[in-house]
């Protein structure tokens, strides 16, 4: 039992005899805080173009890979405001988690495999090939990087995008 003088405040309040009973047994649980996605997307998806990139630092738009994809939607009339740009390296997520937060008609998808995207589809996936694929047109390419620096390269991309742009 605990003294009056303890809780004088109470005294005001009840006229009951009050008991604290304190329970050494109990086990104090540290409840970890759930973890937060915070997807960080590019862009204002405008036209619901998806562009997915997998860019080792943090900050692709300070980058030359970033500049060579802004060439890339000039050449074939998009803006930054036309696409949803996700760097995967930057916010990990799987293709079920994308497609819930994204609405896209057409995915341009630079260095990543079906695999490293976790999209599961019986069909095998080839660069530079547009595939139907889960209701969306879906590009795969090399890495901008790779791109950057190959002029072969470039003229595959460039022409299945014209392709990607009459669909």
């Amino acid at each position: 039992m605990e003294n009056k003088e303890d809780y004088p405040f109470l005294s005001l309040m009840m006229d009951e005899q009050i008991y604290v009973i304190e329970d050494k047994s109990a086990e104090k649980v540290q409840v970890e805080e759930p973890m937060v996605r915070e997807l960080k997307i590019y862009g204002e998806n405008k036209r619901k173009y998806l562009i997915l990139v997998s860019y080792e630092t943090n900050d692709i738009l300070k980058s030359n890979e970033y500049d060579f994809l802004i060439k890339i939607l000039n050449a074939i009339e998009l803006s930054i405001n036309d696409i949803s740009l996700v760097n995967l390296k930057e916010s990990p997520i799987d293709y079920a988690s994308l497609r819930e937060e994204i609405q896209f008609d057409h995915a341009v998808v630079f260095g990543i495999s079906k695999e490293e995207l976790q999209l599961t589809t019986e069909k095998s996936v080839e660069r530079y090939e547009i595939q139907k694929l889960d209701g969306a047109q879906f590009l795969f390419a090399h890495p901008l990087s790779e791109l950057m620096a190959d002029k072969h390269k470039k003229l595959q991309l460039w022409k299945t995008l014209q392709l990607l742009q009459a669909m």
